[in-house]
């Protein structure tokens, strides 16, 4: 008997443990086009004798309008776009310093400008620590959270709360930590962030990406004078454990007619680009990966759930506890919008070279085609709350829900 009880225990232990050590899904938000710029992006003082300040940064808004889930995100991974100065003109390969990563929710300025909100900064950093460079140019460095990872500080994916303390859908920014007193005067080898190619704001001087002068007390956003343009944003994508979707459009701007079919057409402007009074009609569509799960014929089903702003942030508890985001009933509208259209179907291999770009095969996707926008007015100010709910392959049973996304004519 005392046999089988310890038996028993150490099952309940092992199974703890093996379900801590389960390897994320790494499912990728871009938010930005697929083109990176060889401009330098550099922290706001390395270029002083002094070098950086502690707690100068850079960093990327993930706004509320295309990361919105019900009750929190699980950040899996990042993908960082760099290079090293061209001031420095010593040997290859270099041993490179890379920036700490932190994670702070997002407010809005007295410019009505998304940055951080330096009070209330995520308790989790993830330290890159030192990567070996062959050569100079545009480079990447992919880190996928979890139990392969030899850094206790790594082996688990970063929680994001969905809600702020007031229980609205919050925002989050990812910011690269300037490593302390570095500075371009030493002639060593530094890390350079690289933003975005030619990606569209048309709304006005509005930015997803910005800087953090320590020194100064003072937030530059790009597009800012004295900051880099706010054509390219900031390269930085996140990986998710679940779910993800994404707007891509060729308002986003980037490549239209890319002849190397790598331009994926997922920058800001793909949800904020004022599709319907373009100069010229235009496309939009909807890209879902769920990476881990590519051979399980999963279906996808993208729904409006409402028109207009704000965000719709009232849950609606489906079974299994997936919770869609509703809105007041003067809001919604037909979800079976896209469905109608037949837009669903099961998750499989996305083809590179396919309707929303990419240049290598992405597994566990599902993407609907390329529906066309005409250059009409009357769509103007049109805004469609849309996220996906999927079910097993008899559409009975709800396996989970993505994030939500707000796309604006």
């Amino acid at each position: 008997m005392k046999r089988t009880i310890v038996a028993f225990l150490l099952c309940l232990v092992l199974t703890d443990y093996l379900a801590a050590q389960r390897t994320p899904s790494y499912s990728r938000m871009d938010f930005s086009n697929a083109y990176r710029m060889d401009r330098e992006d550099v922290f706001p003082n390395a270029l002083t004798k002094r070098g950086n300040e502690d707690g100068d940064f850079l960093f990327k808004v993930f706004p509320a309008e295309v990361f919105a889930r019900h009750k929190r995100t699980m950040l899996s991974g990042l993908r960082i776009s760099f290079t090293i100065q061209n001031a420095y003109k010593g040997n290859y390969p270099v041993f490179l310093t890379m920036p700490d990563v932190a994670f702070f929710p997002v407010r809005f300025d007295s410019r009505n400008r998304p940055v951080v909100d330096l009070a209330a900064r995520h308790a989790r950093t993830l330290p890159l620590g030192i990567k070996f460079v062959v050569a100079d140019g545009i480079l990447l460095h992919e880190l996928e959270l979890g139990p392969k990872q030899f850094s206790s500080a790594l082996k688990t994916p970063v929680v994001l709360p969905a809600r702020d303390r007031n229980g609205k859908i919050q925002a989050w920014a990812v910011a690269l930590m300037a490593p302390p007193s570095a500075s371009f005067m030493d002639n060593k080898a530094h890390f350079v962030a690289l933003p975005s190619f030619g990606e569209i704001h048309r709304t006005g001087p509005r930015s997803f990406s910005g800087i953090y002068d320590a020194r100064k007390k003072l937030f530059t956003m790009y597009g800012d004078p004295s900051a880099p343009s706010n054509l390219g944003e900031l390269g930085i994508e996140v990986l998710i454990d679940g779910p993800t979707l994404q707007v891509f459009s060729d308002a986003s701007g980037g490549v239209r007619n890319d002849p190397k079919k790598k331009e994926t057409h997922m920058g800001p402007g793909a949800y904020d680009g004022l599709l319907g009074t373009s100069s010229r009609p235009g496309f939009f569509g909807l890209y879902l990966q769920w990476e881990a799960r590519q051979m399980d014929g999963l279906m996808v089903f993208p729904l409006i759930m409402a028109l207009g702003t704000p965000i719709p942030d009232t849950p609606l508890t489906l079974p299994g506890g997936h919770s869609l985001l509703m809105a007041p009933l003067r809001r919604s509208t037909a979800l079976t919008f896209f469905l109608e259209l037949g837009v669903f179907g099961p998750i499989k291999q996305y083809k590179k070279g396919g309707v929303a770009g990419r240049s290598t095969d992405q597994n566990g996707v599902f993407v609907t085609p390329r529906f066309p926008v005409p250059n009409d007015s009357s769509i103007k100010g049109l805004v469609l709350n849309i996220q996906a709910l999927l079910t097993d392959k008899t559409v009975k049973n709800f396996v989970g829900v993505s994030n939500l996304v707000q796309v604006r004519f």
